[in-house]
Formats: structure tokens, C-alpha cells, sequence
């Protein structure tokens, strides 16, 4: 009987455990999973300093030419109709003074070779011949020995003509010019006249206009071809003058 009622109560027992509803079983915080909410703040991006960029490099764009170059050295842009080309082709012909003041290179006219300007060798010019009294005085004038050879050729031209064509072709008078210059032209006070002897020849001839360009100033570029020993290019600078031009500067291509 009592092993009856002991088995009893264990069945009891068994049954009751079997029949608890179920709960929420106690969790370790440590695995909560779920909508908990996070220990931890979420970090927001740190802004990043702008690295700078070198700059790449760029090409150099190659330099235009104020004024693009013929093929033989004028500018491609020159005026040559033909009536301009003719105005101061006339004003450069042959045994003109003009033309003579392209015998050398430069910026200033005041420093041009006197005596290879006004002296050039050329017969048609105002000269005259020194006669065997004026060379004799030129002799001793310049201290030059009896014995020595003696140029042959020698001319003469008065002040006043001088200044004349310097007016005409530079706008300057003999004074102009400094007293250096003076040295290779000889003056005779006995006939008041500046000499020079030579035996070649400094005379520019041929000159053929290409063409011109006028500039912003009212001067004028005319570019040509001429003989001076050898065939040259150049220009030369005119300023407008009354009815004419003066030469201020001349130049080789």
C-alpha cells in the first residue's frame, strides 16, 4: 500500500511539471538580440582635407608674328598696287639723292658716313673737280708728304649745297652732324668748299619697290631690292614732309 501511494505521487508530480506554461526564461544580457538599444554611438564620417592639385602644365602657344614673312623676307601684307609702288619707285630711281640714302644701315641720320653719302663717286652729282692748286693746298693742309702717292680723284661741293640736300632727303642741316664727321671731308678756307678724294665707289643703284605699308604714325615702311656691291633687301622709313618725304631710318632684311 504505501509503495502504491509513493509511486502516486510521483506521477502526480511529473504531471504537474509537464503541465507549467511557459515563460520568459531569464536571458544573459550578453545575448540580447533584438531592438536593444545599442551601447555604442554611430560615428559619422570625418571630412577629408582637399588635396590640392598641381596644375598641369600647359603647352606655351607658339608667338604669332606681328607681321607674317614673305618668302623672301617682306612682309606679307605690303601695299603693292601698283600706282603706290610707282609714287616711290620715282622718288628712289636711279642718281637720286634718295637713293643714295640707302647706302648703309641706320636708326639715326645723323650717323651716316658724310663722305660716303655726299661723295659717292657718281659723275652726275653736283661736284667739281679740284684743280692742281686746290690739291696742292689739300696736301699740305692734311700734312701728307710730297713723296707720297696722291689720290687722283678729288671733288668738291659748297656748304650751301650740302645743306641743301640734307634738308631735302633728312630734314637736317650740316651743323646736325657731329664735328667727327667733318674730319673725312676736308675744308678748304682759300674757296669755302668741302673736299673728299676717292678712288672707288659708294653709289647705291637698282633699287626696285616692293611695296609699302603705312604705319599708325603716318610714316611710311617702303620695301626694296637693290645694288650696292652685292644685291640687298631692305626698308626704309619715310615721314610724310609738305608735298615730299624725309628719310628716318634705313634698314636690311
Amino acid at each position: 500500500m504505501k509503495k502504491y501511494i509513493a509511486w502516486t505521487l510521483i506521477l502526480v508530480t511529473l504531471l504537474l511539471a509537464a503541465c507549467r506554461p511557459v515563460g520568459t526564461q531569464p536571458t544573459d544580457p550578453d545575448n540580447i538580440v533584438g531592438t536593444a538599444t545599442p551601447t555604442t554611438q554611430p560615428t559619422e564620417p570625418q571630412p577629408t582635407e582637399p588635396q590640392p592639385t598641381e596644375p598641369k602644365p600647359t603647352e606655351p602657344k607658339p608667338t604669332e608674328p606681328t607681321v607674317p614673312l614673305g618668302p623672301d623676307g617682306f612682309p606679307a601684307d605690303l601695299n603693292t598696287d601698283g600706282d603706290v609702288v610707282a609714287q616711290f619707285q620715282k622718288l628712289l630711281d636711279n642718281d637720286s639723292w634718295y637713293t643714295q640714302a640707302l647706302f648703309m644701315e641706320y636708326d639715326d641720320p645723323t650717323t651716316i658716313r658724310l663722305n660716303d653719302f655726299l661723295f659717292c663717286g657718281s659723275m652726275n652729282w653736283p661736284y667739281e673737280h679740284a684743280t692742281q692748286e686746290e690739291r696742292e693746298a689739300l696736301r699740305k693742309q692734311l700734312g701728307v708728304p710730297d713723296e707720297e702717292e696722291w689720290w687722283g680723284d678729288w671733288e668738291s661741293m659748297d656748304p650751301a649745297t650740302m645743306d641743301e640736300v640734307l634738308q631735302t632727303v633728312f630734314g637736317l642741316s650740316l651743323a646736325d652732324f657731329p664735328e667727327s664727321e667733318l674730319q673725312y671731308i676736308p675744308f678748304l678756307e682759300s674757296t669755302g668748299r668741302y673736299y673728299y678724294g676717292r678712288t672707288d665707289s659708294s653709289l647705291v643703284w637698282n633699287v626696285s619697290v616692293v611695296g609699302i605699308r603705312e604705319l599708325e604714325n603716318g610714316n611710311v615702311e617702303v620695301y626694296y631690292t637693290c645694288d650696292f656691291l652685292y644685291p640687298e633687301n631692305g626698308v626704309v622709313t619715310l615721314m610724310p614732309d609738305g608735298d615730299g618725304h624725309i628719310v628716318l631710318s634705313n634698314k636690311g632684311l
